[in-house]
């Protein structure tokens, strides 16, 4: 529409982009339609020679709904060049993502040092090296094509450019000209959609906007670790406005197993040297508590990692479980498997066992509850694909934790530490 127009003199070789109306536009108002016919979509990439050879073979890639629109991209911009019905569109793209750190050089990634983002920065450009090896040995014309720079470029391109739809009762991702430039905001001010009534991509304001100001997309509630890596930002305040900050902090878990434990888990008494030098006997301290203390310092960690759940206790030790099977977690399972976990840990589980049995047979019992957990009704964090417990485990924010537990939760970091 004429109140939304590309800039008049970009050659491509800028990085940064914005879209502005440039008259009065009121709420609830389509302001971008672009027909089916200007869509890149997978489909589109599947048919191409290259597109088909990987749809006939077994290769595993790691994003394949990318992996076709980069070829698409890459194939037709090559083979077709300036007769392509997309050149306008290739010629208004960034010749350059200076701004993802997947492009950053070795002193621009120091800044980052401490991150777990450098992990996720170099798992990234691994995979995308990956899949371009893996094409080239299916397909050896494919380095004619694009070369490995060539490659990054399409798939961090299509990374932050591309939009899932429904299009005729087909679930695709497209690449939408002058759509994919509109930068990003929280709470949304517009919506998009595929219109299958008029067989075109649609963006409608949410609310009223004046002359001369910028229109925004969101790109979704996410950490800032992923806007950085996907699309070359971060937010400062970084907040939804309820006041719930989606940024994500990861946790190596690791297992202290220095606690002076009995396999034979037997009561038994752990003297200590006194003031005087002679030995003294702390009073009930058995299966690997060393003293009172410890065993209530112990407690409390456990009832702050069960806290939410119905936790009933097992001699000496805490079990979450449902209502009418106690050994069996609120989460298929997995709450009472972490538990057992510690609870092997701590010596308190297994009696007449080994302690490496013990601890095997939880790990055995949290891997089996996390690959049956049903399909999450909300979508997973990114740092929580996977929780089976491995030598360590990444523990995310992805969810908001409700109001009535975030004073509590608070006061016992706090406390315990």
């Amino acid at each position: 529409p004429p109140s939304l127009p590309l800039p008049p003199s970009d050659d491509g070789s800028s990085e940064m982009r914005s879209v502005h109306a440039t008259a009065a536009i009121p709420p609830q108002t389509t302001v971008v339609s672009i027909p089916k016919r200007c869509l890149i979509t997978v489909e589109m990439g599947q048919a191409t020679p290259i597109g088909r050879k990987i749809l006939s073979s077994s290769l595993e890639l790691d994003a394949p709904k990318h992996i076709f629109l980069m070829i698409y991209l890459l194939w037709d911009r090559k083979v077709r060049g300036p007769s392509s019905f997309f050149h306008p569109y290739y010629a208004i793209l960034p010749a350059s993502l200076r701004n993802m750190p997947v492009f950053w050089t070795a002193d621009e990634l120091r800044h980052l040092r401490g991150s777990h983002l450098l992990r996720q920065i170099r798992d990234r450009i691994d995979a995308i090296d990956d899949d371009y090896r893996a094409i080239c040995s299916l397909c050896p014309e494919f380095p004619a094509v694009a070369s490995r720079d060539d490659f990054r470029w399409a798939r961090m391109i299509v990374c932050s450019r591309n939009f899932g739809l429904l299009v005729d009762g087909r679930r695709t991702s497209a690449l939408v000209p002058h759509a994919d430039m509109l930068n990003h905001r929280r709470p949304r001010e517009t919506k998009w959609t595929f219109d299958d009534e008029t067989q075109c991509f649609t963006i409608t304001t949410l609310r009223g906007m004046e002359a001369g100001e910028q229109v925004y997309d969101s790109y979704g509630q996410k950490c800032n670790h992923r806007f950085l890596l996907n699309y070359g930002f971060a937010v400062e305040d970084n907040r939804e406005v309820d006041g719930f900050c989606p940024n994500e902090v990861p946790l190596e878990l690791g297992l202290d197993l220095c606690w002076g434990l009995e396999d034979d888990g037997e009561e038994r008494a752990v003297e200590e040297e006194g003031e005087t030098g002679g030995r003294t006997t702390v009073a009930g301290a058995k299966n690997g508590w060393n003293s009172p203390e410890e065993r209530e310092c112990w407690e409390k960690k456990m009832a702050f990692w069960t806290r939410g759940e119905s936790t009933t206790q097992y001699g000496d030790g805490y079990y979450c479980g449902s209502e009418g099977n106690p050994n069996i977690g609120g989460d298929v399972g997995l709450s009472s498997s972490f538990q057992a976990l510690a609870a092997a840990v701590a010596g308190t589980a297994g009696r007449g066992e080994g302690m490496s049995a013990s601890i095997a047979g939880a790990i055995s019992a949290m891997n089996e509850a996390s690959s049956s957990r049903p399909p999450s009704t909300t979508a997973p964090s990114s740092s929580s694909n996977d929780c089976r417990m491995t030598s360590g485990a990444t523990a995310g924010a992805g969810t908001a934790p409700s109001a009535a537990t975030n004073n509590s939760i608070y006061d016992q970091i706090t406390n315990n530490g």
